[in-house]
């Protein structure tokens, strides 16, 4: 008997968004490499400089971006997986409320019966682009005296740091948790495919 139905879902677009923004990311790590390590003629110093300051800004920005997005693949593929397999009014009701990474443990055990790894470094992952995406998202400012401007900066290197790392690790996280989905099912790869993004091939 053939499904009747049609899930339309948001995880595969976050994904796909989250890897564009990582490559815009990297494109704007190496203009910054090559500005910091080429040759620059003495009279265009200053030009290269306020070029790196530019992109120095960029960069902060660009950082954002993948953390979030890959924050959303997963709350979006987290209430998917569970209402797809146990319905919308029941996760709704049980579900909806959780934080992801709890929600996809219960989710999982429910519909295979299975634990899902929680000591494997795909969770770790996950709970940690999440923890920033909620760092991101809920951003508390934070008060400097006008005259310790360095301390301002330090905390803001030290912000872009954290950042920085759990960008590495967006891509890993999301095919990491569809990998170990795929393995409670034992179907072959059907999560880890069905967030990738659809390839051209003209």
């Amino acid at each position: 008997m053939f499904d009747k139905t049609y899930r339309v879902s948001m995880q595969k677009t976050y994904f796909s968004l989250c890897l564009a923004q990582i490559d815009t990311y990297r494109k704007i790590l190496a203009d910054i490499n090559e500005l910091e390590t080429g040759h620059v003629p003495d009279e265009e110093a200053h030009i290269a400089r306020m070029n790196l300051a530019v992109l120095e800004e960029k960069k902060e920005q660009a950082v954002v971006a993948p953390v979030i997005s890959a924050a959303m693949c997963l709350e979006a593929f987290s209430y998917d997986y569970a209402a797809t397999h146990l319905g919308d009014a029941y996760t709704r009701k049980h579900l909806e409320k959780l934080d992801v990474p709890s929600r996809l443990v219960i989710a999982t055990k429910l519909v295979t019966g299975k634990d899902f790894p929680t000591d494997c470094s795909a969770y770790g992952n996950m709970k940690s682009v999440i923890k920033q995406r909620n760092s991101l998202v809920h951003f508390k400012s934070k008060n400097f005296e006008v005259g310790d401007m360095e301390q301002a900066r330090n905390y803001i290197d030290r912000l872009s740091t954290e950042i920085e790392k759990t960008v590495d690790i967006c891509e890993e996280a999301v095919r990491g948790i569809m990998i170990e989905i795929d393995k409670l099912h034992v179907k072959g790869r059907f999560y880890e495919f069905s967030i990738e993004p659809t390839q051209c091939h003209a």
